[in-house]
Protein backbone atom coordinates (compact mmCIF):
# COMPACT_ATOMS: atom_id res chain seq x y z
CA UNK A 1 0.00 0.00 0.00
CA UNK A 2 1.53 3.07 -1.09
CA UNK A 3 1.89 5.77 1.35
CA UNK A 4 0.84 9.35 1.31
CA UNK A 5 4.20 12.26 2.08
CA UNK A 6 3.16 13.76 5.64
CA UNK A 7 3.64 17.07 3.47
CA UNK A 8 0.74 15.94 1.63
CA UNK A 9 -1.68 16.18 4.39
CA UNK A 10 -3.66 19.31 5.16
CA UNK A 11 -3.02 21.49 8.36
CA UNK A 12 -4.87 21.48 11.99
CA UNK A 13 -5.60 24.81 11.37
CA UNK A 14 -6.65 24.28 7.60
CA UNK A 15 -9.10 21.55 8.24
CA UNK A 16 -10.61 23.59 11.63
CA UNK A 17 -11.15 26.73 9.10
CA UNK A 18 -13.33 24.52 6.53
CA UNK A 19 -15.04 23.02 9.11
CA UNK A 20 -15.91 26.63 10.85
CA UNK A 21 -17.05 27.65 7.45
CA UNK A 22 -19.41 24.88 6.28
CA UNK A 23 -20.71 25.50 9.86
CA UNK A 24 -20.99 28.82 9.61
CA UNK A 25 -23.11 28.35 6.17
CA UNK A 26 -25.31 25.65 7.63
CA UNK A 27 -26.27 27.50 11.00
CA UNK A 28 -26.55 30.70 9.48
CA UNK A 29 -26.86 33.20 12.56
CA UNK A 30 -27.39 30.79 14.57
CA UNK A 31 -23.75 29.52 14.96
CA UNK A 32 -23.49 31.03 17.75
CA UNK A 33 -25.97 29.90 19.52
CA UNK A 34 -25.56 26.32 18.12
CA UNK A 35 -21.98 25.72 17.30
CA UNK A 36 -19.25 25.46 20.25
CA UNK A 37 -15.59 26.15 19.37
CA UNK A 38 -13.51 24.44 22.13
CA UNK A 39 -10.10 24.92 20.20
CA UNK A 40 -8.73 24.03 16.70
CA UNK A 41 -9.94 20.33 16.84
CA UNK A 42 -12.61 20.09 19.08
CA UNK A 43 -16.71 21.62 17.91
CA UNK A 44 -19.51 20.89 19.46
CA UNK A 45 -23.01 20.99 17.68
CA UNK A 46 -25.78 21.61 19.94
CA UNK A 47 -28.80 20.14 17.19
CA UNK A 48 -31.70 22.54 17.69
CA UNK A 49 -33.94 20.39 19.91
CA UNK A 50 -30.50 20.45 22.30
CA UNK A 51 -32.56 20.52 25.61
CA UNK A 52 -34.07 16.58 24.37
CA UNK A 53 -30.57 15.18 22.08
CA UNK A 54 -26.88 15.03 23.05
CA UNK A 55 -24.41 17.16 21.06
CA UNK A 56 -22.01 16.25 18.34
CA UNK A 57 -18.98 15.69 18.33
CA UNK A 58 -16.39 17.15 15.62
CA UNK A 59 -12.99 16.02 16.49
CA UNK A 60 -9.50 16.45 14.09
CA UNK A 61 -7.26 14.07 14.81
CA UNK A 62 -3.46 14.59 14.30
CA UNK A 63 -0.87 13.04 12.62
CA UNK A 64 0.91 10.61 14.55
CA UNK A 65 4.56 11.94 13.36
CA UNK A 66 3.37 15.61 12.74
CA UNK A 67 0.72 17.28 15.21
CA UNK A 68 0.25 19.81 12.99
CA UNK A 69 -0.92 18.39 10.16
CA UNK A 70 -4.60 16.55 10.13
CA UNK A 71 -4.90 13.38 9.72
CA UNK A 72 -9.19 12.20 10.36
CA UNK A 73 -11.93 13.82 10.90
CA UNK A 74 -14.23 12.23 13.43
CA UNK A 75 -18.25 13.25 13.87
CA UNK A 76 -19.96 11.37 16.41
CA UNK A 77 -22.76 11.27 18.54
CA UNK A 78 -23.67 9.58 21.91
CA UNK A 79 -27.31 8.51 22.03
CA UNK A 80 -28.90 6.99 25.06
CA UNK A 81 -31.62 4.50 24.06
CA UNK A 82 -34.09 2.58 26.21
CA UNK A 83 -32.58 -1.01 26.96
CA UNK A 84 -35.90 -2.61 25.44
CA UNK A 85 -35.70 -0.92 22.23
CA UNK A 86 -35.09 -3.03 19.31
CA UNK A 87 -31.36 -2.21 18.21
CA UNK A 88 -32.04 -3.78 14.69
CA UNK A 89 -35.21 -1.20 14.02
CA UNK A 90 -32.83 1.86 14.96
CA UNK A 91 -30.06 0.77 12.51
CA UNK A 92 -31.99 0.05 9.68
CA UNK A 93 -33.41 4.18 10.05
CA UNK A 94 -29.58 5.53 10.39
CA UNK A 95 -27.27 6.15 7.23
CA UNK A 96 -24.69 3.94 6.19
CA UNK A 97 -22.50 6.10 6.28
CA UNK A 98 -22.01 5.87 9.76
CA UNK A 99 -20.16 3.48 12.55
CA UNK A 100 -22.49 2.12 15.25
CA UNK A 101 -21.51 0.84 18.40
CA UNK A 102 -23.98 0.06 21.66
CA UNK A 103 -22.10 0.78 24.99
CA UNK A 104 -23.70 0.05 28.46
CA UNK A 105 -22.23 0.95 31.47
CA UNK A 106 -23.27 -0.36 34.87
CA UNK A 107 -24.45 2.38 37.60
CA UNK A 108 -25.25 1.23 41.43
CA UNK A 109 -28.53 2.90 42.32
CA UNK A 110 -26.48 3.96 45.46
CA UNK A 111 -22.98 3.81 46.60
CA UNK A 112 -24.21 1.73 49.13
CA UNK A 113 -26.12 -0.99 46.99
CA UNK A 114 -23.28 -1.46 44.62
CA UNK A 115 -24.30 -4.95 43.82
CA UNK A 116 -27.72 -4.25 42.33
CA UNK A 117 -26.64 -1.63 39.64
CA UNK A 118 -28.71 -0.44 36.57
CA UNK A 119 -27.56 -0.34 33.15
CA UNK A 120 -27.66 2.24 30.71
CA UNK A 121 -27.46 1.80 27.28
CA UNK A 122 -26.09 4.45 24.49
CA UNK A 123 -25.65 3.94 20.72
CA UNK A 124 -22.60 5.39 19.76
CA UNK A 125 -22.20 6.39 16.39
CA UNK A 126 -19.75 8.24 14.28
CA UNK A 127 -18.25 8.84 10.89
CA UNK A 128 -14.35 8.82 10.23
CA UNK A 129 -13.19 11.04 7.15
CA UNK A 130 -9.44 11.47 6.06
CA UNK A 131 -8.52 14.82 5.55
CA UNK A 132 -7.55 14.56 2.24
CA UNK A 133 -10.73 13.86 1.02
CA UNK A 134 -11.93 17.09 3.15
CA UNK A 135 -11.00 19.13 -0.04
CA UNK A 136 -14.26 17.10 -1.66
CA UNK A 137 -16.56 19.13 1.25
CA UNK A 138 -19.43 17.26 -0.50
CA UNK A 139 -18.03 14.43 2.21
CA UNK A 140 -18.39 16.41 4.97
CA UNK A 141 -21.86 17.88 4.33
CA UNK A 142 -22.79 14.43 3.99
CA UNK A 143 -21.52 13.48 7.27
CA UNK A 144 -22.95 16.74 9.19
CA UNK A 145 -26.28 16.53 7.45
CA UNK A 146 -26.72 12.79 8.64
CA UNK A 147 -25.83 13.26 12.28
CA UNK A 148 -28.13 16.43 12.57
CA UNK A 149 -31.01 14.18 10.81
CA UNK A 150 -30.42 11.82 13.14
CA UNK A 151 -33.10 13.62 15.94
CA UNK A 152 -35.93 13.39 13.72
CA UNK A 153 -35.39 9.66 13.28
CA UNK A 154 -35.51 9.29 17.29
CA UNK A 155 -38.44 11.54 17.50
CA UNK A 156 -42.19 9.81 18.12
CA UNK A 157 -43.99 9.56 14.69
CA UNK A 158 -46.94 10.61 16.87
CA UNK A 159 -46.44 13.33 19.31
CA UNK A 160 -49.45 14.80 21.26
CA UNK A 161 -49.74 18.49 20.08
CA UNK A 162 -49.78 20.12 23.28
CA UNK A 163 -53.68 22.13 23.93
CA UNK A 164 -52.55 25.62 24.60
CA UNK A 165 -56.01 25.90 25.81
CA UNK A 166 -55.36 24.30 28.75
CA UNK A 167 -52.09 24.86 29.98
CA UNK A 168 -50.35 28.76 29.31
CA UNK A 169 -46.84 28.77 29.17
CA UNK A 170 -44.68 31.82 28.68
CA UNK A 171 -42.33 31.58 25.63
CA UNK A 172 -39.06 31.16 27.04
CA UNK A 173 -35.41 30.69 25.25
CA UNK A 174 -32.95 28.43 26.78
CA UNK A 175 -29.68 30.01 25.45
Amino acid sequence: MERFPIDSLPSVSEISMTIEKILKKIFRENYSKYVLKHDDKRYVILPPRYLHFPPILITIQEHPDSSEKALFLTISRRIPIDSREDIREILKSLGSIMSVSVEIIKRPWSKRDEKNAVSIYYLLLSSRIHSLSIKDKAWLLLALSSFIRLDENFMLEDEKPIDRAQKHFSSVEYT
